[in-house]
């Protein structure tokens, strides 16, 4: 099985990272194929995929205001994204797409190429991005669930979640009902969430109709992954969703 992985880093930047390439050993382990797909740095580990990275986005630097509004737009939809995966889908034809860490610097526009080529879609929830404008569910040090509670915005602009910043809170408000009008988050088959408090969260959120959701370890033990193997292959509990 060739599968693609693809998150925004190609270097070991965080935990994120670390799951990304140990999930990449253990499926070359057991004879699958791993190619990836990410961001442009100069960081990035070797890779022969890379010609075919979308362009570097770094929201940390100082930037002109020109540089300001087109890196908000990029943070919506990344056309440079979507355009680079089709054409590394084109030249590699991948059999499954494993997507972690995307939104903001790839985003989810690369689902749009995806579909195209009626390949699965899993996706690792690293944090609560899809379902919260912060990804943390805090809001200054504190708890906060209105937002999937209420399955409305309204209380992240009218508390400035992001950063305490109106102007934040806004673009990412507008990002995630842009994916909610544009239905993304039903492109994605299965999602794999780390605890079952991020579980709950999605399901509750309603943001998907179609997609599957489970709780599972972000290290699949040795001996889970050799006992699947010996039933249907590497990812049993995902395929038996793809009819």
């Amino acid at each position: 099985m060739k599968i693609l992985l693809v998150n925004k880093y190609h270097y070991v930047k965080g935990g994120s990272e670390t799951y990304h390439f140990g999930l990449a050993k253990l499926l070359e382990e057991h004879g699958n194929e791993v190619i990836y797909f990410a961001m442009q740095d100069e960081k990035n580990y070797d890779c022969a995929q890379a010609k075919y990275f979308s362009k570097n986005v770094d929201f940390n630097k100082s930037m002109s205001p020109f540089e300001k509004l087109t890196a908000g737009m990029h943070a919506l939809y990344s056309f440079d994204a979507k355009k680079k995966i089709e054409q590394l889908i084109e030249a590699e034809k991948p059999d499954i797409v494993h997507i972690n860490l995307v939104h903001r610097h790839i985003t989810l526009s690369i689902l749009n190429a995806i579909q195209k080529y009626n390949i699965p879609v899993v996706f690792t929830a690293h944090d609560l991005n899809c379902v919260c404008p912060t990804h943390t569910m805090l809001c200054g040090d504190k708890v906060c669930d209105r937002c999937v509670a209420e399955h409305s915005y309204k209380p992240a602009l009218e508390q400035k979640c992001v950063k305490n910043s109106a102007l934040q809170t806004y673009l990412a408000v507008i990002e995630a009902k842009n994916y909610e009008r544009m239905k993304m988050y039903d492109k994605i088959d299965f999602y794999i969430c780390p605890s079952d408090f991020y579980r709950k969260q999605f399901v509750k959120s309603g943001i998907t109709k179609k997609s599957r959701c489970a709780l599972g370890e972000l290290f699949a033990c040795r001996h889970r992954i050799q006992a699947m193997q010996q039933r249907k292959g590497l990812f049993p509990f995902l395929w038996q969703n793809f009819g």
